[in-house]
């Protein structure tokens, strides 16, 4: 309920955005796991089905339908599940399942970005595709971004095996 209600907080602060713009607008939507919409129970271990990237919805298509961007194709989400600051910079960087197999609970799951795919096909990195829409699309009046979450879990790990010793966190 928590996490419906902060979307649809997140949906209505943007949604003027939008309001009186004419049909020349785009909406592009960039990022990790959040954005893209993912939903960890359409995954393995949890079923054995592989679902399409349409089975994710995040606040992105709740943005698009609220304002029928989806229909007229104004809106591209080119997020990706476990992309990291990093991995969204280059695809050869560390990132928790965009580019790389991921681990959830005792199943390797493949990379997100070629297994499942994204609700949006590239190749190379997101900040490549980013880049390229916004050099040819002088229509895009919105860009948003939430990155960051998969490089504290990839930093986890070593910092708990830092356990007190505050120095080798430093390095």
């Amino acid at each position: 309920m928590r996490f419906t209600l902060s979307y649809l907080m997140l949906a209505l602060m943007v949604l003027p955005a939008f309001a009186g713009n004419d049909k020349n607008y785009t909406y592009l939507a960039l990022g990790d796991s959040v954005p893209f919409g993912l939903n960890a129970t359409l995954l393995p271990p949890y079923t054995d089905q592989i679902p399409s990237p349409a089975a994710f919805i995040g606040y992105p298509e709740v943005i698009a339908a609220a304002e029928k961007l989806a229909q007229s194709k104004k809106e591209v989400n080119a997020s990706c599940p476990g992309e990291t600051s990093g991995s969204f910079l280059k695809t050869s960087a560390p990132d928790n399942g965009c580019n790389s197999p991921h681990f959830e609970s005792t199943t390797t799951i493949p990379p997100f970005k070629s297994s499942i795919g994204l609700h949006t096909a590239y190749a190379g990195a997101q900040m490549e595709f980013a880049e390229s829409e916004l050099k040819s699309n002088k229509h895009i009046n919105m860009v948003t971004l939430s990155i960051g979450a998969n490089d504290g879990i990839l930093v986890l790990p070593a910092l708990q095996q830092c356990g007190t010793n505050s120095g080798c966190a430093e390095g």
